[in-house]
Formats: structure tokens, C-alpha cells, sequence
């Protein structure tokens, strides 16, 4: 079994396919598994869909959703570029309100609500004109 567990750890479509929350039981029967962080994605609780909205809509530029759907290093990015000048906020905010978005273990954001995330879009686009119409001084 160890044999057969060690060459699914180096073919990572076999442990993304078939291993993806299984646990094992050795000779002994105590629990072991195997040591790969994406196979305990399904033992995580799942993000939800509306926190990761409210925290893109309102902090986005510093990237707080990308820490936490569990992007650290991409958020230190969006940190330290705000946001990648807005664009990269504004190219997850539509992601998010349309339910592309995936957090760091490939999982969608749970409790995603269709009707919200159309209205969101829908604010985005109000704001961009009203952004663009208003008079600069």
C-alpha cells in the first residue's frame, strides 16, 4: 500500500482525481494520510461567496479577499501594487460576482447568490459612469 500510495503522490492528476479527500488506514489500523495539502481541501471549510464579495467591493486594492480564499503571496502583491493599479481588483471583482472565482484548493465559494451578484455588477457599472461623468476641478 505505501508502494502504491507513493507513486500517486508523484502524479499529481492521480491525487487530484483520486485521492482528493480519501483517508487511509495502514496494517495497524491508525489513521495516516497522505501528506499533500490539496488533498485535505474537502476536510476545509469552504469560503463564502459574500464575505469574499464584500471584502473585493470595499478593500479590494489591498487584496484582503486574497488572503482570505488563501492566496497570501498574491495578496502581498495586490498590497503592495494596490490592487494591481485597480485593474486586477476590478478583474477579480467580476469574477467573484459572476462565481469564476476559486479559492486556493480549487473549491467554488460556497452560499453564491446570482440575484446579489448582478446587482453588484450592476453597481460596478453605475459607479464606473458615474466615475467618468462626474466633473473633475
Amino acid at each position: 500500500m505505501d508502494n502504491y500510495i507513493g507513486r500517486l503522490k508523484n502524479n499529481d492528476y492521480s491525487i487530484n482525481k483520486l485521492l482528493k479527500g480519501i483517508k487511509y488506514y495502514d496494517n495497524v489500523s491508525r489513521h495516516t494520510s497522505i501528506s499533500n495539502a490539496r488533498t485535505t481541501c474537502c476536510l476545509r471549510k469552504k469560503r463564502n461567496w459574500l464575505a469574499t464579495m464584500l471584502l473585493c467591493a470595499f478593500i479590494g486594492p489591498l487584496g484582503i479577499h486574497r488572503f482570505y480564499t488563501g492566496y497570501p503571496i498574491i495578496g502581498i502583491i495586490q498590497l503592495l501594487s494596490f490592487g494591481g493599479c485597480c485593474i486586477w481588483m476590478l478583474i477579480d471583482y467580476i469574477m467573484i460576482a459572476l462565481n469564476k472565482y476559486r479559492d486556493k484548493d480549487e473549491n467554488e465559494l460556497s452560499e453564491y447568490n446570482g440575484t446579489v451578484g448582478f446587482i453588484f455588477l450592476i453597481l460596478l457599472v453605475v459607479g464606473i459612469i458615474i466615475g467618468i461623468m462626474s466633473p473633475s476641478k
